[in-house]
């Protein structure tokens, strides 16, 4: 049986997410990463394995090296992303630990493990009153934001790292007829033969 696609998450719930992620033991560090998830599409592992060098602050732009065969390459790093992570770099600052690669760091100054971020995510959920898992709805909420708002097919696969156009299709599976952008996206459906596939891990 094929699996369901998940629904994108609102911009209401994914605002109470980020805020709920902000108000933990952690809120700074925290906050920071949830934005880097949504902002950029990330699959855990990806932002795992994110390194200082990777950010460029001053000119606001991050490194993300994709998995899977993905595209890699620069993402800009939005104005808000920005604030978030020069208070948590500062915040390292104050601990010492600038000179240590992970971009995100855990308790004991080690890289965060999937687990880890699995768990400080789901728990961001919950405190947010959602009444679903949170994975994959976040990278999923990235691609339909990018689709919504009427970018090209091709730059929504590079930018999220698919290895087809036709990954595409499941961020619009759900497109109200009335969408200025459905015509193009339905078109491209029958172009590639009405078919969606599996995202490629997290």
């Amino acid at each position: 049986m094929k699996a369901s696609q998940p629904d994108a998450l609102t911009p209401e719930e994914t605002a109470a997410v980020l805020r709920a992620a902000g108000e933990g033991r952690h809120g700074v560090r925290d906050h920071a990463m949830l934005l880097m998830l949504y902002h950029h599409g990330l699959r855990v592992s990806e932002l795992c394995r994110l390194t200082l060098s990777d950010l460029d602050l001053e000119s606001r732009r991050l490194w993300v090296e994709r998995l899977n065969r993905g595209r890699s390459g620069l993402h800009p790093v939005p104005e808000s992303e920005a604030q978030a992570l020069a208070a948590y770099l500062a915040q390292r600052a104050e601990q010492g630990t600038l000179h240590l690669p992970p971009l995100f760091l855990n308790e004991r100054r080690g890289t965060l493990s999937r687990n880890a971020v699995y768990y400080l995510v789901r728990r961001a959920g919950e405190a947010a009153g959602l009444a679903r898992p949170l994975f994959p709805h976040l990278r999923h909420s990235a691609g339909s934001k990018l689709v919504g708002e009427g970018h090209d097919v091709r730059l929504v696969q590079e930018y999220l790292g698919l290895r087809t156009a036709r990954s595409v299709l499941r961020f619009v599976g759900k497109a109200s007829p009335d969408d200025p952008n459905a015509e193009r996206f339905t078109a491209l459906l029958h172009s590639l033969g009405g078919r969606q596939e599996k995202d490629d891990g997290p």
